[in-house]
């Protein structure tokens, strides 16, 4: 089922992106379950008329905002990763554009990682295929650069490694609290931790 009330143009690209973060703020602030559809028009300055010209209702509404958030996965990380040659340079550019994602778009990316129980059944397969190609292209990033130069993967399980990572990533905001840590200085403290230690079980997962 597509979300949309009706086919979206170019110049509703703009508006709608803009109705994506800030939905995702009520959502994320009130809570997706007591938020209502009227609350969410006036966020974003329209009637609850005027939004329904956009989207079709609340459901709708989290899985546009779950695709935006993985449109953007795929432009601002899995592309510039692609290009990297060296695993361990594409392995920071995955690491490093997610966690810029996670701090500039806190709301949009929370949505992705922790709200899939409320959508419809074929929006959620879409939604986990589509978290699954990140994730399993992580996972393959993160072999090649533990077995580059020897560095041996004994004792780690690459699914564990994936979910380390990316729960890593979404702590961020908490044990870089007061942003003391640079992006660098950041991607640096995750990959090392893989180095140091296998992933821990249990770990929040986008990957699951």
């Amino acid at each position: 089922m597509d979300p949309f009330a009706k086919p979206p143009t170019i110049s509703d690209d703009y508006r709608m992106a803009d109705i994506y973060r800030q939905s995702a703020e009520v959502f994320f602030e009130k809570g997706y379950e007591s938020t209502t559809m009227a609350e969410i028009a006036e966020s974003v300055d329209l009637t609850q008329g005027g939004l329904y010209y956009y989207i079709k209702g609340k459901k709708a509404l989290l899985f546009a905002i779950m695709s935006y958030a993985l449109d953007l996965l795929e432009t601002e990380v899995l592309q510039p990763a692609r290009r990297k040659e060296a695993p361990e340079a594409c392995l920071r550019a995955l690491i490093g554009g997610y966690l810029r994602l996670v701090c500039e778009e806190p709301s949009v990316m929370t949505l992705l990682a922790e709200k899939e129980e409320h959508l419809e059944r074929l929006h959620a397969a879409k939604i986990k295929s589509r978290r699954r190609l990140f994730a399993d292209f992580l996972r393959d990033v993160i072999a090649s650069w533990r077995y580059e130069d020897g560095r041996g993967g004994a004792g780690v399980d690459p699914e564990q490694a994936v979910r380390h990572v990316i729960a890593s990533i979404h702590d961020a905001r908490t044990w870089n609290e007061g942003g003391r840590l640079g992006y660098d200085e950041m991607v640096t403290r995750v990959t090392q931790e893989l180095l140091a230690r296998p992933s821990r079980e249990g770990d929040a997962a986008l990957a699951s």
